[in-house]
């Protein structure tokens, strides 16, 4: 499942190239460092949108107690968050390219997760 997950990075590289728009000037926003790459859609934000829940999925759900299952969703939202705003942040990505990145992730984990028998085995409660 989490293969499955991972080929959105397929995804990502054609569709920063299709796209291909670069990342904000340094005359518009304080930039500490720029990449050669394009700007859209926000790799890091894609790869932690899908990363955090497929590890929450296929090694917490099921086998800890929901409770510490609920904080650990809290805990993957706070990390993504601070991952959205640190790429805005840094002048690295618009914030658009964060809405991609994570329609980009969240979309493929959806997907993924939708197909019954890659989301049984990991879905279901172990004993």
């Amino acid at each position: 499942m989490v293969i499955v997950a991972a080929l959105s990075g397929g995804i990502y590289t054609i569709t920063a190239m299709l796209v291909d728009r670069p990342r904000p000037p340094e005359s518009l926003v304080h930039v500490i460092r720029h990449t050669g790459a394009s700007s859209y859609p926000s790799g890091h934000v894609a790869f932690f949108s899908w990363f955090l829940i497929m590890l929450i999925v296929c090694v917490a759900m099921g086998r800890l107690p929901k409770a510490i299952v609920a904080g650990l969703w809290v805990a993957a939202a706070l990390v993504l968050l601070a991952v959205c705003i640190g790429r805005i942040y840094l002048g690295e990505h618009w914030p658009s390219d964060i809405i991609g990145g994570l329609a980009l992730g969240l979309g493929w984990t959806s997907l993924t997760l939708s197909i019954r028998l890659l989301s049984n085995p990991a879905l279901e409660r172990k004993k």
